[in-house]
């Protein structure tokens, strides 16, 4: 039997049919997406079953929006965001959130943050070199609120500007969280590297 290929044609005539409201059609679209959007909710959030609940919420979102959806953009993009907003909006209801937070007020404490030069190549090309459980197991480690805003920056690709207005903080508590995350991505990191090392190259580490 021969396949049928799915190309950007196949992708808008289910575009269409889901905003007539085709039942198959949403099925098609939620079997061909769902798997990435799971993942995107584990980032966020550890547990399982709240993230597939949050995947059915984002879904029912998209359904429900997808008339407003414009061919111009990346129809994967666009469900991304739906989805990255329904978690954030769950965890803003959480009652802990606000207090999860490094304020400005605590940063005699904590310290200042570091203005942000926009690049994280240094870090990513390490970070590459790990397996995607690893990697995922080191993002899982962080602070609860230094993840939100380091997925949000540095995979999500949302400005800090974004940022703060999602979460409702201040662009210099989001820099702060990014470089929390950094700082502890870059530890967690480096002990892993030395890890591998063999034992002569770990004495000669030493001196």
């Amino acid at each position: 039997m021969k396949l049928l290929t799915f190309n950007i044609d196949n992708e808008q005539q289910l575009v269409e049919k889901c905003q007539n409201h085709d039942v198959e059609a949403q099925k098609k679209l939620f079997d061909l997406y769902s798997k990435k959007m799971m993942a995107i909710c584990m980032r966020y959030v550890h547990d399982e079953e709240i993230a597939f609940d949050l995947l059915n919420d984002a879904f029912l979102k998209i359904f429900q929006k997808i008339k407003t959806f414009k061919p111009e953009i990346s129809l994967e993009s666009w469900m991304r965001r739906i989805v990255v907003n329904t978690v954030i909006d769950y965890l803003r209801k959480n009652h802990r959130y606000k207090k999860l937070f490094v304020r400005m007020e605590d940063f005699p404490e904590y310290g200042e943050p570091v203005e942000d030069d926009g690049d994280i190549s240094d870090f990513w090309e390490v970070a590459c070199e790990l397996s995607i459980p690893e990697l995922m197991k080191m993002l899982n480690e962080l602070p609860t609120v230094s993840r939100m805003v380091f997925n949000l920056y540095a995979i999500d690709e949302y400005t800090h500007k974004q940022i703060a207005q999602m979460l409702g903080i201040s662009e210099s508590t989001s820099k702060w969280h990014l470089f929390n995350a950094r700082r502890i991505l870059r530890q967690k990191v480096e002990k892993w590297v030395y890890d591998k090392l063999s034992t002569n190259e770990k004495k000669f580490k030493r001196y």
